[in-house]
């Protein structure tokens, strides 16, 4: 049986409760502002009854003793006095008449019946105590899923934005996690005491000679504070023998009338004390300050409640759930896909495999096994720049190179790009060709393409499929790809240089987009609906606005596009939140490495280092003019100390021709002691680069028996966002 994560404990804790918590949630909310109504109400407030001790009550209801017959609080903190003539409200700080007491609105009282039973009486008072015990575990399983995901020491730093809903759900799961745990807990406990749990009848009788409140002590009286009083009972004559009866939140005393001796004292368990507490905790009637707070975790539980299920929701729709396990997988659909449309393909060929009963299992590319039971892959994969492998791709061929393959498997092969690169779906053909060459693999299907995501091609596709599988899969006539929201971004700044092999600009851009950015995330860019987007790594300036750096090419859509742009001028795009490529809290350590527009991110990265970590800049140019706009903003971070050290590489220069990658090679024992001390190195610009700076860490870790480059692309210490 699968072992279940905290998160999915979590979650089916919430799914299963969500209705009662939901309305017992929605009345606590309205009776949480019920303490801080009331005290507006009153012409004092609870803290004032914390000041002043009994004795001074009672002088100060002088004119009225020969006709009291009882002083009670109600559960508002409301103090009446009952006499001959009649009960009337008082105020317990100046012992005077008052018009009214605090008398509950009719809303308060019907909401309060509601909040403990749901209008179902006893069956509802059981459901709500479960919907406490619930909440009690869900508010446990939440922080131990925040914990996980930060870890204890990072617990309460700044953490990575993923979505807001997201982000937002543990940024106040940290704040709102004591008192949401108190709130249950209260709860639980008061539920307990209603259904006769635990029981609070058996109460200590102690003698005046053993009773904590002794005359020797100064007047009891005087010991005594208004605010823990909840009812005091008058003699009903002058005759010695009768006397006081003082209920306080704890214990009850009896006092002589002659001398103010205590006669006897009556000490609540502890199972009454502690309910007293559960209930104003719960309720928050003893502090104005302590029901903002509930009020404030009450709203916090409702947003829990909303962005939890809507996060969810939208990990679900995003991701196919393997309805079965790997060891159990007959097909596996493969996907290397950079932006996400080769995946909404993948999605109908396994929904449809699904209906058909069959046992297939989705997997990225770079996560390829293989199980006893694996007979066929389907390998669905995009191109990416230079006929290169997508990030979700690119260990697959020196994965699948390694395995040793004792049974026949058959595989089929579609490739996705555009037919106006002149390496058109290259790194499918690449697939194709290197399990053409490993034993045991046979191709199904001869290897197909889609161009421009055309969806006739794809059917195409299919009906091959079809004919080779002996199968009748359903799928939709149409594809509707999924709309992503667009913003309007404006140029305010605009850089040209040209070094002599080709122009670069950079672009700085404002939008009052509500989501943040952050270093390193994506700008998904689509100058014509029928083209495929562009993605285009980002920094993000001091002042807010976003920073780009694009090599202009001569046939470039997109690139052309952005280069006839003026200051002033707007375009539409939308944010791909790229986490992967974030400069984290954990990375005390970073050495970044760009080549060429490859800067853009890690000059946001400078400004965002307020934790001044050690961040060392390797940058390749052509040479000493590829530099001019950037080289200001470099010395400016070297000045602050956001920037530890720069060095730059020109692979055009007339004195030393060098490429950012070959100093790796010159600083073996650096690089190399920096990955052992676990330190992270980031990489932005081309494939090309990408592919030098990986040959090259692995020449020097080459006689590292335990720790190789793909341990450390594993384990994330190494981190590349490469075009």
């Amino acid at each position: 049986m699968r072992k279940l994560s905290w998160r999915e404990i979590h979650f089916t804790l919430s799914l299963i409760s969500a209705v009662v918590l939901f309305l017992t949630i929605g009345s606590g909310l309205v009776l949480s502002v019920e303490p801080i109504y009331a005290e507006y109400q009153l012409p004092y407030s609870h803290h004032d009854t914390k000041s002043i001790d009994l004795q001074q009550l009672l002088d100060s209801l002088g004119n009225y003793n020969n006709n009291i017959v009882e002083l009670s609080r109600n559960e508002q903190y409301g103090y009446t006095l009952s006499t001959l003539d009649g009960d009337f409200d008082i105020n317990p700080v100046s012992g005077k008449a008052i018009l009214h007491n605090y008398h509950r609105p009719k809303l308060f009282n019907t909401t309060t019946n509601f909040h403990r039973s749901l209008f179902l009486k006893t069956t509802g008072r059981l459901l709500v105590g479960i919907s406490a015990f619930f909440l009690l575990l869900i508010s446990l399983s939440g922080l131990l899923v925040t914990i996980r995901k930060l870890g204890l020491k990072n617990l309460f730093k700044n953490f990575e934005k993923t979505t807001a809903h997201a982000y937002y759900h543990t940024y106040f799961t940290r704040i709102l996690f004591v008192p949401i745990f108190i709130v249950a807990l209260s709860g639980i406990y008061l539920s307990m005491i209603r259904f006769q749990v635990i029981s609070t009848d058996n109460q200590q009788s102690i003698s005046s000679s053993d009773t904590e409140l002794k005359m020797t002590d100064g007047n009891v009286l005087r010991q005594i504070v208004v605010s823990d009083v909840k009812k005091i009972e008058y003699p009903f004559s002058d005759d010695p023998q009768d006397y006081y009866t003082i209920v306080l939140n704890d214990k009850e005393l009896q006092l002589s009338q002659g001398n103010g001796r205590v006669i006897s004292q009556i000490n609540y368990v502890a199972a009454e004390r502690m309910r007293v507490l559960s209930y104003n905790l719960h309720t928050g009637w003893t502090s104005s300050l302590w029901s903002f707070v509930l009020l404030l975790s009450s709203v916090g539980l409702l947003y829990f409640m909303y962005s939890g299920f809507r996060v969810s929701y939208e990990r679900l729709a995003k991701k196919n759930k393997n309805i079965y396990t790997m060891a159990d997988a007959e097909i596996i659909l493969l996907i290397g896909s950079e932006n996400g449309k080769t995946r909404q393909f993948a999605d109908i060929i396994f929904n449809a495999l699904i209906d058909l009963k069959k046992k297939v299992v989705v997997q990225d590319l770079n996560a390829f096994e293989l199980s006893p039971k694996t007979k066929e892959l389907i390998i669905f994969t995009s191109t990416y720049g230079e006929g290169e492998a997508p990030n979700s791709g690119n260990r697959f061929l020196k994965r699948v190179k390694k395995m040793s393959i004792d049974m026949t498997i058959q595989y089929s092969i579609l490739g996705f790009g555009s037919t106006k690169y002149p390496l058109f779906c290259e790194f499918a053909k690449d697939v194709e060709t290197t399990l053409t060459l490993i034993a045991n693999f046979n191709s199904k299907t001869p290897i197909s393409f889609v161009n421009k995501n055309s969806y006739n091609d794809f059917k195409k596709w299919v009906n091959s499929y079809q004919k080779a599988s002996g199968l009748v899969m359903k799928i939709p006539q149409n594809l509707i790809l999924e709309k992503k929201k667009m913003y309007k971004f404006q140029v305010t700044n605009k850089w040209s240089v040209d070094d002599g092999y080709g122009d670069t600009f950079y672009l700085e851009l404002y939008s009052n987009k509500k989501e943040k950015f952050k270093s390193g995330d994506l700008l998904s860019i689509m100058p014509n609906p029928e083209e495929e987007a562009r993605l285009y790594s980002v920094g993000k300036l001091k002042n807010g606005n976003l920073f780009l750096a694009i090599k202009l090419h001569k046939y470039g859509i997109c690139s052309t596009y952005l280069n006839g742009l003026s200051v002033g001028e707007t375009f539409i795009a939308n944010q791909v939140i790229n986490t992967n490529f974030h400069l984290a809290e954990k990375q005390r350590n970073v050495i970044m490495i760009a080549n060429g527009s490859g800067i853009a991110p890690f000059i946001g990265m400078i400004f965002e280092n307020n934790s001044m970590r050690q961040l060392h800049l390797m940058w390749g140019m052509k040479n000493v003019t590829s530099t001019e706009v950037v080289s200001d903003i470099l010395i400016e971070g070297r000045e602050s100390g956001n920037l530890a050290k720069v060095d730059y590489s020109y692979s055009r220069d007339n004195q030393k021709k060098e490429y950012v990658q070959d100093s790796i090679l010159s600083n073996p024992v650096y690089f190399k002691d920096h990955l052992e001390n676990g330190y992270f190195i980031m990489i932005c610009g081309s494939i090309n680069m990408q592919k030098g700076i990986f040959e090259n860490i692995t020449h020097i870790l080459q006689d590292d028996l335990d720790k190789s480059l793909e341990y450390y692309l594993d384990t994330n210490q190494i981190l590349s966002d490469c075009y």
